[in-house]
């Protein structure tokens, strides 16, 4: 690998989405909310949800297994009992192949770390600018806080 992977935090690309939009940051976040609101309960209902370009997120299927005895490598090769799993769906996604043969190309001797992304493009705040939290108090059923806005 060459190099630290840098991520995206979802208010820079809150922030990004803005930009490019011409809506309010506030008014991104609710779009970007509502759609993983809209992705995970289509995902939980067995959809799959495709991202033009991009690819498609799905689940896998992991049938059953029964109890069984298996050699414990921790152990000496100790043979232990391994419990019944349920059958159950986890998520996946895959990737189109034109996004994987763009990336490629793109990429292709080209680390990451040493690319300038849109949010250099787009954004006038660099990483060591100080960021504040505003935070409003707006609570979900579980009692957990849903909104935090970010500011420079």
């Amino acid at each position: 690998m060459s190099g630290k992977k840098r991520k995206m935090p979802q208010y820079k690309v809150v922030q990004l989405v803005s930009t490019l939009s011409g809506l309010s940051r506030r008014e991104c976040k609710t779009v970007i909310n509502d759609y993983i609101t809209v992705v995970r309960e289509c995902m939980m209902n067995g959809f799959e949800v495709v991202l033009p370009e991009i690819g498609i997120i799905g689940s896998k299927y992991h049938k059953a297994k029964p109890e069984r005895y298996m050699p414990n490598v921790n152990h000496n090769g100790e043979m232990r009992l391994v419990e019944a799993k349920k059958e159950y769906d986890s998520p996946s996604f895959r990737f189109s192949k034109p996004f994987v043969e763009e990336m490629r190309e793109v990429t292709y001797g080209n680390p990451f770390h040493t690319r300038k992304s849109i949010y250099d493009d787009l954004c006038d705040c660099d990483e060591e600018d100080e960021m504040e939290v505003e935070e409003t108090f707006d609570y979900d059923e579980g009692g957990v806080e849903i909104n935090e806005w970010y500011s420079w």
